[in-house]
């Protein structure tokens, strides 16, 4: 409503009745988020040993409610009675039930959500429907500021039941906030009373707010008229208290989402946060930890760096980094994928040879080690493939990466990651380095899990025998004497599974052994070939 037609409250002789927002309230809600991690944009697709890496996590809330969406009638007092500090304490308690209101939501913005809010306004003989429940948050403050003077008599009564009108259409819960200093006796008081209790009886919640001190404001009239008497609050000199009123309206409060996440990292990882939106960020072993809390609907990042350890690996693996936990304070939570990030790790547990970026044709390395010379090839894969040569004895492998490797290895291995062809290995032996001796032997050991020992009686009798034996969870053990020939293993689930296998043997011009292993790809085998891992492991007998 403009000043204009505020200004005709002096001749308020008439009930204007306007029908308020209709619908159903919907029910209280508990907040709610949802999150996910990721690897941060153009982080690496692998790292050093004692590399790191940073992520990202994202998570995207919605508060929940409590009480029930209300339209809620202020209904204001303009008798005479109301003149002078009254009438600024009463505009006061008016706005201020309007911040309570806009507050509510959980965003100070200057508007009001899920709860309506409209204004009535009585004086002398009757009462006006100034504003219609449903009116934006600055209608209505404009409306309070253009109030006109107070004068006439207090027709409670009036104004209790033209705020119960325009309540009535209204399919949300219901409640008048009276302000007014509440003097009424006699015929006033009873029918007062009886607006009051058909209200009341008709699930309408009244809320006074007295204005005036001692004598100039009746706290037990309102209390009587009040829903419960606890419900009364003074408004003089004010402010009100807004949380008490909202509690007492039992109308819809926005409930702030407070999360925890929580980063359960990798046995070989550490974490440390670089950035958060909001919120608190602590670390423990093992362990990174954020909290916060996000009116409204909202969406908040943590960026946290994952270093590890150094701890050595004996070729190229992929490590779990960290997994994702989501708790809400007295709501829901969802994580989506990935709940869990990983990422390759570079081998350090063995000095580089040699090492390449495939670049979609043929593709190969070579190089030179005690006088051994290795070639590794890893066929026609696809531009972008890894193919690294490193030593197996500067230092040796870790324990139990293969069974048999120990720190008398001598050799090569190398890794195609990814690997989607066959691939193979070959080795010059000098004959120098065998000397007198009778028996060499050769071991090819493909992503731990298969291991294939070759004895070499001597450089002129290249038919060793062969032993195909057990590593990791490949059972069984045969006995041969053509390890040219390919093996199978059966693995239930997968069929008969191609293991490595000897190509040729031969003894160069120079007395040299050269021996080449082929790796075999496994399709749909990632337990045998994520990596392409084979080791060579020469040993020198007597």
């Amino acid at each position: 409503m403009t000043r204009s037609r505020l200004g005709a409250f002096g001749a308020l002789c008439a009930v204007a009745l306007v029908v308020g927002a209709t619908g159903v309230a919907p029910a209280a809600t508990p907040p709610s988020a949802t999150a996910s991690q990721a690897l941060v944009a153009g982080s690496p697709s692998a790292i050093s040993c004692s590399g790191f890496v940073d992520a990202r996590v994202t998570l995207t809330s919605q508060a929940g409610t409590t009480g029930a969406d209300t339209a809620v009638m202020l209904t204001l007092d303009l008798s005479g009675s109301m003149a002078g500090t009254k009438l600024a304490n009463l505009k006061q308690a008016a706005k201020d039930t309007l911040a309570a209101l806009d507050a509510a939501d959980g965003a100070t913005d200057s508007s009001i959500a899920r709860n309506s809010a409209g204004l009535v306004v009585y004086q002398g003989s009757g009462t006006t429907l100034a504003v219609a429940p449903g009116a934006s948050y600055n209608t209505l403050v404009g409306d309070i500021d253009g109030l006109p003077a107070p004068n006439g008599g207090s027709p409670h009564n009036a104004g209790i039941d033209s705020a119960s009108a325009a309540l009535a259409g209204s399919g949300f819960a219901k409640a008048i906030v009276l302000i007014t200093d509440g003097q009424a006796d006699g015929s006033l008081f009873t029918a007062t009373t009886a607006s009051a209790n058909a209200a009341k009886s008709n699930g309408i919640r009244i809320v006074p707010i007295g204005i005036g001190t001692g004598a100039d404001v009746s706290q037990s009239n309102l209390q009587s008229w009040a829903s419960q008497a606890s419900y009364y609050q003074s408004g003089t000199p004010g402010p009100i208290d807004k949380a008490k009123l909202i509690s007492d309206l039992d109308a819809a409060v926005a409930v702030p989402t407070n999360f925890t996440v929580t980063e359960t990292l990798g046995a070989n990882f550490s974490a440390a946060p670089l950035s958060s939106s909001t919120g608190t960020v602590t670390t423990g072993a093992g362990t990174l930890q954020w909290t916060g809390s996000l009116a409204g609907s909202g969406t908040a990042t943590l960026d946290y760096r994952a270093t590890r350890n150094g701890n050595q690996v004996f070729a190229t693996t992929n490590e779990l980094v960290s997994t994702l936990s989501l708790a809400v304070s007295g709501g829901t939570a969802t994580v989506t994928p990935p709940t869990a990030i990983s990422i390759d790790v570079l081998p350090c547990g063995a000095t580089p040879i040699a090492s390449t970026t495939c670049t979609g044709a043929a593709c190969s390395v070579s190089g030179t080690q005690g006088g051994v010379q290795y070639t590794a090839n890893a066929g026609t894969p696809p531009a972008g493939t890894t193919l690294t040569l490193s030593s197996l004895n500067a230092p040796a492998p870790p324990a139990g990466v293969c069974a048999g490797f120990t720190s008398l290895t001598q050799g090569a291995e190398f890794d195609v990651r990814p690997l989607s062809t066959d691939s193979t290995l070959r080795m010059v032996i000098p004959k120098a380095s065998l000397g007198t001796r009778r028996w060499f032997e050769t071991n090819v050991c493909l992503g731990t899990n298969l291991k294939f020992i070759t004895a070499i009686r001597s450089l002129f009798d290249l038919s060793p025998q062969a032993t195909f034996v057990p590593g990791g969870t490949v059972p069984g053990r045969w006995w041969g004497l053509l390890p040219s020939i390919p093996r199978f293993e059966f693995f239930p689930g997968r069929g008969f599974v191609l293991g490595p296998y000897i190509t040729s043997r031969s003894v160069d011009s120079a007395g040299n052994a050269v021996i080449t292993f082929k790796v075999p790809f496994v399709p749909s085998s990632t337990g045998l070939t994520t990596d392409g891992k084979a080791a060579y492991d020469p040993k020198f007998w007597g």
